[in-house]
């Protein structure tokens, strides 16, 4: 499973293979049908970043800003709301072991135009017509290194949440695609 955003102006069949190519390396695929999708998976006091923009001390342009950027598609913690401007915040953690610190924190300003609260999530099914491994690594911004491997559906593949959620509601639909 992959998850990425639909950029400005994407249709959302392109954003579902770019996405899927800029995930696992594979450069061709087939979109072969929308498995479905959930209208809102944000939870009450979250909201996603919508462009990447730095947070501000203060409720103002003028303000000064934190150095480090946040990126276009987190989750963050919303906490209120005034004069044009959103008061979020947003842990980054250390995952190894699980997570063991947070690496870095912002707690700040964006204007409002630059978060939503409404994060749709939609599954497609894709096919390869390329030879790939069984397991492979992928370097991925953030120096992340995804490590990619093919599972089989049956039995059901044991995932982290949230992926474990999603396969739960398309799983009955994906095995009959796929048989």
């Amino acid at each position: 499973m992959t998850a990425g955003t639909v950029e400005l102006g994407e249709d959302i069949e392109a954003a579902v293979i770019r996405e899927a190519q800029e995930e696992t390396g594979i450069q061709t695929f087939h979109l072969q049908s929308h498995l479905g999708g959930i209208e809102n998976e944000l939870n009450d006091g979250e909201c996603i970043i919508t462009k990447t923009i730095q947070a501000r001390l203060e409720p103002n342009e003028k303000s000064m800003p934190y150095e480090r950027a946040f990126g276009r598609g987190p989750t963050i913690q919303f906490h209120e709301s005034t004069h044009g401007w959103s008061h979020v915040s947003y842990n980054e953690y250390n995952q190894r072991p699980n997570p063991q610190s947070i690496l870095w924190r912002i707690d700040g300003w964006v204007p409002d135009e630059a978060i939503s609260h409404d994060k749709p999530r939609h599954f497609y099914h894709l096919t390869t017509p390329e030879e790939t491994p069984e397991r492979w690594s992928l370097k991925a911004d953030g120096d992340h290194i995804y490590e990619s491997f093919w599972t089989p559906l049956s039995p059901k593949p044991q995932l982290i949440s949230p992926q474990s959620e999603w396969l739960e509601l398309v799983y009955d639909q994906l095995i009959q695609v796929t048989s």
